[in-house]
C-alpha cells in the first residue's frame, strides 16, 4: 500500500492509497505522505494533509507546518491540527500568528479558540493590536469563545477605539464572558456616544443575564430605565425595555442566592413581553 502513495502509481491508486494511510496507524505513513505534499496534483496534496490529520503522533502534527503555509492547503491544515489538538499543535499554531501573512495569523487565532487553548491567551491578547482589522476581529472572538475572565483587562481598552464595529465585536466578546468586570464594562457602554454601541450593550447584558447572571448586573438598571425613558416610543425603547425586564429577573433570583449558586435562567423565568415595564 504504500509503495502506490509514491510516484510510481496511478492517481486513482495514489488517491486510494493516501486515504488508507490516513487510517493505518503506521508511523511510517508520516514520511510518504510528506512526499505526496511535493506532487503537482492539489487533490492528492489535500488528501496528504487530511490523512495527516488523522494519524497520531508528534510527527504527524509537525508535518502539517509546510501546508499551514500553503494558501490553497491552509484550511485543510487547520482542521488537521483542531483533529489532533494537544500542546504541539497549540505550539504550531502559536507560531502561525507571527506570520507575515494576515490571512494565516487570522485563520490560527480562530483554531485556537476552537480547540479552547486557554494555554495560547497571552498570544491571543497580542492580536488584540495586530494592525490587520481582520486579525484583531478574530482575536477578540477568540477571546469570548475561550470565556477567560483573565483576557477582560486587555479588552477594556478597545471600547474606546474609534471603530464602532471594533467596539461592538468586543461587547459581545465581554457578554460570553460574563464575568463581573466584564459586566461592569458593559454597563458603561451604556453611555456610548454611538447608537449601534449603546443597543449592542444592552443586548449583551440581556445575554449575560440570560445565560451568566451576576450581581453586577444590577448596575446595568439606572442606564436602561433613563434609556427607556428617553428613548420613549422610537425604535430603541423596545430593546432597551426587554433588557431591562429580563436583567430585573435575573437580579431578583440572585437577591437571595449565594454567588456558586448562579445559575442561567430558563425559559419559563424569562419576561413575556406583555410584561415589559411601559414607560410611556
Amino acid at each position: 500500500m504504500i509503495p502506490r502513495a509514491t510516484p510510481q502509481g496511478t492517481w486513482t491508486e495514489r488517491l486510494s492509497a493516501v486515504r488508507a494511510l490516513g487510517k493505518s496507524s503506521d508511523p511510517s505513513a508520516v514520511p510518504v505522505l510528506c512526499e505526496v505534499l511535493q506532487s503537482e496534483d492539489e487533490s492528492l496534496r489535500r488528501a496528504a494533509v487530511e490523512a495527516l490529520g488523522e494519524l497520531c503522533g508528534i510527527p504527524a502534527v509537525r508535518a502539517l507546518a509546510e501546508p499551514l503555509q500553503d494558501p490553497v492547503l491552509r484550511e485543510a491544515a487547520i482542521g488537521a491540527l483542531i483533529r489532533h489538538g494537544g500542546p504541539e499543535a497549540v505550539a504550531l499554531l502559536e507560531h502561525a500568528l507571527l506570520d507575515r501573512d494576515p490571512t494565516l495569523r487570522s485563520a490560527a487565532v480562530s483554531a485556537l479558540a476552537a480547540l479552547g487553548a486557554r494555554e495560547a491567551l497571552p498570544a491571543l491578547q497580542a492580536r488584540l493590536r495586530d494592525l490587520d482589522s481582520r486579525v484583531q476581529g478574530s482575536a477578540i472572538e477568540a477571546l469570548g469563545r475561550l470565556g477567560d475572565p483573565a483576557a477582560v483587562p486587555a479588552l477594556r481598552p478597545l471600547l474606546s477605539d474609534h471603530d464602532v464595529a471594533l467596539r461592538e465585536a468586543t461587547l459581545n466578546a465581554l457578554a460570553r464572558i460574563a464575568s463581573p468586570e466584564a459586566t461592569a464594562l458593559l454597563v458603561v457602554a451604556l453611555g456610548d456616544g454611538e447608537r449601534k454601541v449603546r443597543c449592542t450593550a444592552a443586548e449583551a447584558l440581556e445575554s449575560a443575564a440570560t445565560h451568566r447572571p451576576c450581581a453586577a448586573l444590577r448596575e446595568a438598571l439606572p442606564a436602561l430605565r433613563r434609556l427607556s425613558r428617553r428613548w420613549g416610543e422610537r425604535t430603541d425603547a423596545p430593546l432597551y425595555r426587554r433588557a431591562l425586564a429580563t436583567i430585573e429577573v435575573a437580579t431578583e433570583r440572585l437577591k437571595d442566592m449565594p454567588l456558586t449558586a448562579q445559575t442561567p435562567l430558563s425559559e419559563s423565568d424569562l419576561p413575556l413581553p406583555s410584561e415589559e415595564p411601559s414607560l410611556r
